[in-house]
């Protein structure tokens, strides 16, 4: 699952990634560390002559046929399964035409450790400088005419589309994309299940987007798997990037592992939308499916700005430390103390006689017994 992402590349290393200067909707694009569905990012496409063309689209498939009158909900499709994209209908009748590289720095994915689930950060790097490189990744990208006459939308109107400009081109017009999800490698099991597509070189990103004949559209899958380049990077960020808010390079920047004093420093309290709750409580939820609607009403969580980073080596593919499992494992209760806590020592009942016995004992020296005082008494 990838449900947010960093695109902090400037517009010259965008053009000299996509080879080409032509940019549509290049105002629409603004650098952040801390991107969510809903936010427009550079994305190349084949245009309607097969050149390829740079142009910022919004994160979050929004089909052509979405009604137009239709509130947009960029958390239902912002994923799609790789392996699926051909049987289910809002995916299969973009694969032919509508493929896409989208480009980013990295993108953050959950590891549930103990009670929190703390962030990564995942990226690529230069094997030569070591300096962190941009990413490409496969996608499928739609347009959708927003608040035009039902009747209008449709695959014709995107052909309109594509042939007009100026006056003539409707006035809302939304372009969305989704990015494509593959098993994970075996350098980020330990992370989640699942991955994006990464294009691993110019190669498979000019045969992800030049690709027209329906008989090799079958051999794609070759450039859909996991990511197997000895050059995949990953490190802990800070919990308060879950809030789609927290922006700026505290977002991606690498955390340490926190001193006592910081261990003991109360935590901040930060507001998270249900959306983004939902995003890193649903790991599997990423196949494209229709989705209920998200309210978004903001609740307020505890985040820890400084979570405990030891489970996981910054840059390794290490699982968590033999400490977390030693935590986690439950203590079998033996025979003997679950007797114990059925019947507790002061419920027990004393045998016959034990009391007077115990008084015996404990009487001191020279003391009279009651009893045989009483009984001279009466005689």
């Amino acid at each position: 699952m990838c449900g947010r992402s960093r695109c902090a590349l400037a517009p010259e290393e965008v053009i000299a990634r996509a080879r080409t200067t032509t940019w549509e909707n290049r105002d629409l694009y603004h650098p952040a560390h801390n991107v969510s569905p809903g936010s427009a990012t550079p994305v190349v496409h084949l245009d309607k002559t097969g050149h390829p063309i740079i142009r910022s689209m919004q994160w979050g498939l929004i089909p052509s046929f979405t009604k137009p009158t239709e509130r947009p909900d960029f958390w239902r499709m912002f994923n799609a399964r790789s392996e699926s994209i051909r049987e289910k209908p809002s995916f299969r009748r973009l694969v032919p035409s509508k493929r896409c590289v989208v480009l980013l720095n990295g993108f953050f994915e959950w590891k549930k450790e103990s009670k929190i689930k703390q962030p990564y950060y995942i990226y690529l790097v230069n094997e030569k400088t070591g300096e962190e490189e941009p990413m490409a990744m496969a996608g499928l990208w739609d347009v959708w005419y927003r608040g035009g006459p039902e009747e209008q939308v449709g695959e014709e109107d995107e052909r309109k589309l594509q042939g007009t400009h100026g006056a003539d081109q409707p006035k809302e017009v939304m372009y969305t994309y989704t990015i494509l999800t593959t098993e994970s490698s075996k350098e980020l099991q330990w992370l989640h299940d699942r991955m994006p597509v990464i294009l691993k070189d110019e190669k498979a990103q000019h045969m992800w987007l030049n690709t027209t004949d329906k008989s090799l559209l079958d051999k794609l899958h070759s450039i859909l798997g996991p990511y197997s380049g000895k050059n995949l990077r990953w490190h802990p960020v800070s919990r308060e990037m879950s809030n789609p808010s927290f922006q700026g390079p505290e977002a991606y920047q690498e955390i340490h592992k926190p001193s006592v004093q910081n261990f003991f420093q109360p935590r901040s309290v930060g507001k998270i939308d249900n959306a983004v709750k939902k995003e890193e409580e649903d790991d599997d939820d990423d196949e494209g499916v229709e989705k209920k609607k998200d309210t978004r009403k903001e609740k307020e969580v505890q985040v820890d700005p400084t979570p405990n980073t030891d489970e996981v080596a910054p840059s390794s593919p290490q699982v968590p430390s033999s400490a977390t499992k030693m935590a986690k494992k439950t203590i079998t209760p033996t025979p003997d103390s679950v007797h114990k806590r059925k019947l507790p020592t002061s419920n027990r009942s004393p045998p016959p006689g034990s009391m007077h016995k115990k008084r015996k004992k404990e009487r001191p020296a020279g003391q009279p017994d009651i009893a045989s005082f009483f009984s001279r008494k009466k005689e």
